[in-house]
């Protein structure tokens, strides 16, 4: 049995092993910006019928070509709303989970509640 602590450490048996929990800093320049201008962004998910007017859509254009594969995986129990991979070589594939959330209101907002929405995701 393996115990979780809120500080990232967990036990196994009778140790306790320890996690560095520093993140750091991400790279500004790493960070992408799409234009949204075509998508309401209150419609996130392309749904049974491939809605092509939605946010997971338009994000499926953005990543898809870089990958070999990418499965459409909105649900619960999600491993991401797309799971991509691409054969890197004989012992390496990439793995890329994109999560999808829609703007509360349709719209962009400094509100607090969109950034909960999508920290929430994982």
């Amino acid at each position: 049995m393996i115990v979780r602590y809120s500080d990232g450490t967990y036990s196994y048996n009778c140790y306790q092993i320890p996690v560095p929990m520093k993140a750091g800093e991400f790279p500004r320049d790493r960070i992408e910006s799409w234009n949204w201008t075509s998508i309401p962004l209150n419609r996130e998910s392309i749904g049974k019928n491939g809605d092509k007017n939605t946010i997971q859509y338009k994000s499926f254009q953005a990543v898809g070509n870089e990958f070999d594969d990418v499965f459409y995986d909105d649900g619960k129990g999600e491993a991401g709303d797309l799971v991509c991979l691409k054969d890197i070589d004989d012992s390496t594939i990439k793995l890329c989970l994109v999560y999808c959330k829609g703007a509360i209101g349709g719209k962009i907002s400094g509100e607090i509640d969109n950034f909960y929405t999508v920290c929430g995701q994982t």
